[in-house]
């Protein structure tokens, strides 16, 4: 019960990291759980990705049409883009 009230470690689940973890030692991959980090969704994984390579000010490139919650978000980071057309 008490697992049920408390929350999950940040980087989330351990258990689930650690089997991600062996599933990509069969692909090839040498990870730890410790290297991974689950997110809930593609906008806080692009979130995170963005945080750690991009400071306020840069400028990404994005496909263009664009989904508009991306654009919104990549503007709340502080972040410029170029649009390029896409088909």
């Amino acid at each position: 019960l008490t697992e049920v009230l408390n929350y999950d470690e940040l980087a989330g689940r351990r258990g689930l990291r650690e089997q991600i973890a062996r599933l990509m030692l069969d692909g090839g991959s040498v990870v730890t759980a410790d290297d991974l980090v689950l997110t809930s969704g593609c906008h806080s994984a692009l979130s995170l990705a963005l945080l750690s390579v991009c400071q306020p000010g840069d400028i990404i490139a994005v496909e263009s049409p664009c989904y508009y919650g991306t654009m919104q978000m990549l503007r709340g980071l502080g972040l410029k883009t170029i649009e390029i057309p896409t088909d």
